[in-house]
């Protein structure tokens, strides 16, 4: 009885999503060319920037979305917009899209060369990114955080990041849901002017439906042959 109701209630799931081909919505389940589903949603993220408090040579001032390095007469400014397109991540991982991107402009007089460090060691400043998706309920605060290090007097590496969170959790029918997460690169770059993407892939810790009907009709069958065998 109980691999009976699971199979029906997997079944409905399936019946839900194929009376509704696959028509692009901000937010919802749709069903990709491939044949498989997907979730849409918008998203939006920004970008929080903090200083180190160890430059002896130079200076850096952080403001929202943005964060401005100066040494001498030239200045490097960051700034980060996010990408305006819908998020569609599925059960299985995503190709690569563009979250956002760093642009970098150069002002001021002179060659740009990055403040000096007491501890050249040491990160010159981090970026944390919080992104929200819309209408997905989340469990605690998550963000993506970025740790830049200098590599030369012109360029920047990651150091310690922390790139993989939960966007939310999303519910498929009563009896299944899952989590959507996201899992973002982590680009160094140079100080010369110029955009630098942030690209990420997601997914759905959770079969699809196809997967979760063959699992109910695996349970069922073998609840057959259990009565069968009492019998």
């Amino acid at each position: 009885m109980r691999a009976r109701r699971v199979a029906t209630l997997v079944l409905g799931a399936v019946a839900i999503c194929a009376a509704n081909p696959g028509v692009a919505e901000a937010a919802g389940w749709i069903r990709l060319p491939n044949g498989k589903f997907a979730y849409q949603t918008d998203y939006t993220s920004s970008a929080l920037f903090t200083c180190s408090r160890w430059i002896i040579v130079g200076s850096c001032s952080a403001a929202p979305n943005a964060v401005t390095l100066s040494n001498g007469g030239a200045q490097l400014t960051l700034s980060w917009t996010s990408n305006p397109a819908p998020l569609r991540t599925a059960f299985a991982r995503t190709p690569p899209f563009v979250l956002g991107t760093l642009h970098k402009q150069v002002t001021g007089t002179g060659p740009f060369v990055l403040p000096t460090l007491a501890n050249p060691k040491g990160p010159l400043f981090d970026m944390t990114l919080d992104i929200t998706a819309a209408g997905l309920p989340k469990s605690g605060s998550e963000a993506i955080y970025f740790s830049y290090v200098i590599k030369s007097p012109t360029s920047l590496r990651v150091g310690g990041s922390s790139t993989r969170h939960t966007l939310g959790y999303v519910r498929q029918n009563p009896s299944t849901s899952g989590a959507i997460w996201l899992h973002a690169q982590t680009p160094s770059f140079d100080v010369d002017p110029g955009d630098v993407a942030f690209r990420a892939t997601t997914g759905i810790s959770t079969p699809e439906p196809g997967t979760l009907l063959l699992v109910a009709t695996g349970f069922a069958g073998l609840a057959g042959v259990a009565r069968r065998r009492r019998r």
